[in-house]
């Protein structure tokens, strides 16, 4: 897969960075989803939208009064062994939640419960209903998840290539953008 990329970068990526791309792409997985129905994915199982899997003693996050977002679950004995993965427990599951209204920036300090994530070691969990009059712009379809390996390059904007677009070369953006698609 890396060589793949790596070809890919030096045929079409901007000369004078590439270097620099190819030593900042990193190995990542790639979350292939299809819309299902919740109760078509069993309890515990990695999936993105729908309702959550969360044990008994947990109550569904709420922030300014308002239920958060159930966003996905992620079960960790459903990833690929992979080397770079080796950072997160072995088994469990996290699930994330965010503020529905999007009134929030998760990196300001006064929005920190916009957010939640969670994670738990153990199995017991159960499908819980959406909190009552919890509204239809914060129910977000279930998707079922497969995950596929591959590899991440940074965006022109990242600290990583520091890319100054005052200094550009002639065509060397839509050199980036070509990388881009053909990276997709």
């Amino acid at each position: 897969m890396r060589q793949s990329i790596v070809k890919l970068i030096h045929k079409y990526g901007p000369p004078r960075l590439i270097p620099i791309i190819e030593q900042n792409s990193k190995e990542s997985l790639l979350l292939r989803t299809k819309k299902v129905a919740d109760d078509q994915i069993p309890i515990g199982k990695t999936m993105i939208g729908g309702r959550p899997d969360l044990p008994e003693h947990i109550d569904w996050p709420i922030w300014k009064e308002l239920p958060l977002s159930f966003v996905a679950q992620i079960n960790l004995i459903d990833l690929p062994k992979q080397k770079f993965l080796n950072i997160l427990p072995s088994k469990g599951v996290l699930s994330f939640f965010f503020s529905w209204n999007s009134e929030t920036w998760a990196f300001d300090p006064k929005n920190k419960d916009s957010w939640k994530v969670f994670y738990f070691d153990e199995q017991k969990l159960q499908r819980r209903d959406y909190p009552p009059n919890f509204p239809d712009e914060g129910r977000f379809a279930s998707c079922a998840v497969e995950f596929q390996n591959t590899v991440t390059i940074p965006e022109l904007e990242s600290p990583y290539i520091k890319y100054d677009f005052s200094k550009a070369l002639k065509g060397e953006v839509d050199q980036w953008v070509e990388l881009r698609e053909h990276l997709r």
